[in-house]
């Protein structure tokens, strides 16, 4: 398994930014992305819609909404964009301690439970609530667990 710092090392140089998008479904569900295999960082892991914030994005909120309709074909509602904030920034080190990317987290609550239809860039997703979380084993990306957690413990 490919460890973040391992992944970090391999994409030295500018500092990357990345947007992950916490959807909540109208039911209270979370809605998690597992990676295709053959995708070289993180292949086989569970975790939330994201991606890189690209040149074309004016600004995060743009990137995740954009990255949203990438992954799963959801289009937000011009409501559920008014509504979504971001909740945390992580940065990421590399073993000498320079900041070489970091990741905003944004929480999304859905106005309904959408169909999802998901890129080749991922193998399958599942809509989780809290039972699903504690009684199923998930192999997580990177501070997702930590997030899935705050969620249904009610800190987000």
């Amino acid at each position: 398994m490919k460890h973040i710092t391992d992944w970090i090392n391999e994409n030295r140089g500018e500092i990357k930014h990345y947007v992950d998008g916490i959807l909540i479904s109208e039911d209270e569900r979370i809605l998690l992305l597992r990676r295709a295999n053959y995708m070289k960082n993180f292949g086989g892991q569970w975790g939330f819609v994201g991606g890189s914030v690209d040149k074309k994005d004016k600004n995060n909120k743009e990137a995740i909404i954009r990255e949203i309709e990438e992954e799963t074909k959801i289009k937000l509602t011009f409501n559920e964009q008014q509504k979504m904030k971001a909740i945390d920034k992580q940065k990421h080190e590399d073993n000498n301690g320079s900041i070489v990317s970091d990741t905003e987290y944004w929480l999304i609550k859905l106005e309904s439970n959408p169909d999802v239809k998901i890129s080749r860039e991922h193998s399958k997703y599942e809509w989780i609530d809290i039972d699903t979380f504690k009684n199923k084993t998930f192999k997580f990306m990177p501070d997702v667990f930590n997030y899935i957690q705050k969620y249904f413990n009610g800190d987000l």
